[in-house]
């Protein structure tokens, strides 16, 4: 009887040490499965972060692209204008320069003759 005994305690002692067993394994899936949610929540969260980002810095660098490039054009146009006032003025000093010599020649050829009329009445 004592060994009747014995093997209903071993019987007993298995089947709670199946249980605890069991009941420890689905504790630890239970957990795992959390962790695994917690985790694939935390790496969508930060892909929208990682995705919300790159829009931003690609909207900044369109931005910035926009910005340069009317920024050279604009700087293209008043060279331009620069180039054109520029020899429009140099154009028109040199017209005056020339017409400025033109009248000293003049001046200077009519003094001369002046001056050879009166030495050739002399």
């Amino acid at each position: 009887m004592d060994l009747q005994k014995l093997c209903k305690v071993r019987q007993d002692v298995e089947a709670q040490a199946k249980e605890d067993l069991s009941f420890e394994i689905d504790r630890l899936s239970s957990q795992i499965d959390l962790e695994s949610k917690d985790r694939d929540d935390s790496l969508n969260k930060i892909d929208q972060k990682l995705s919300a980002e790159i829009t931003r810095m690609d909207d900044l660098i369109s931005i910035e692209t926009k910005v340069r490039v009317e920024t050279q054009s604009t700087l293209e146009r008043l060279i331009d204008d620069m180039e054109r006032n520029l020899t429009r003025d140099v154009q028109a000093e040199t017209n005056q320069r020339e017409e400025t010599q033109a009248s000293f020649m003049n001046l200077l050829d009519s003094t001369c003759s002046r001056i050879e009329r009166t030495i050739q009445i002399h």
